[in-house]
């Protein structure tokens, strides 16, 4: 008797580092006049990483803004994406092989919460289905902007995850019709 069918596979992965600083993009602007980027000598707020889960079967991204991306930090991580299924299934999680994934508490905790890790091939982390989704908010949330504190990018990062898990939701309703012809 299978627990749960399909299998949950979820692809995870950093983005980042994020810093509080201008990031450029395209524009329109009057001839002669370009928009320009404001300098940033002084970059006080520290970084970010969004740790990110995509489940690969609903199509649906989850994540969340955290200060390190340690090994502590994974573990944190993994018990979150637990939280986010059923006790009795194993999930089937896609990662790169980055130290901290792989810390002996990583491992151990993976164990104990019924997580197998499936590590994509050294030095192919475009692999992992999940940087595609990366790119899209990176573009979303971050082309054109200057943010000046952490809730507003946290703020525009989980905004930019609904809309993207809207445009999954609206693209995967629709049936696709294909018309068969002989040539």
């Amino acid at each position: 008797n299978r627990q749960h069918n399909p299998p949950i596979v979820v692809s995870v992965d950093e983005m980042g580092p994020i810093s509080l600083q201008p990031y450029g993009g395209h524009t329109w602007a009057r001839s002669g006049h370009p928009d320009r980027v404001p300098a940033t000598y002084k970059r006080l707020g520290g970084v970010r990483y969004l740790m990110g889960a995509y489940d690969y079967y609903h199509k649906r991204l989850r994540g969340y803004l955290s200060r390190r991306k340690t090994g502590a930090d994974w573990v944190r991580f993994l018990r979150w994406v637990r939280s986010k299924y059923p006790s009795g299934g194993r999930i089937y999680l896609i990662q790169d092989n980055l130290s901290t994934h792989t810390t002996p508490a990583a491992v151990a905790e993976a164990r104990r919460l019924r997580i197998s890790f499936v590590p994509t091939p050294t030095n192919a982390s475009h692999l992992n289905p999940i940087e595609t989704h990366f790119r899209t908010i990176r573009r979303w949330a971050f082309t054109r902007t200057n943010y000046t504190d952490w809730a507003e990018v946290d703020r525009i990062v989980r905004a930019s995850i609904r809309r993207l898990n809207h445009a999954h939701c609206v693209t995967n309703s629709r049936p696709a019709h294909r018309w068969w012809t002989r040539h």
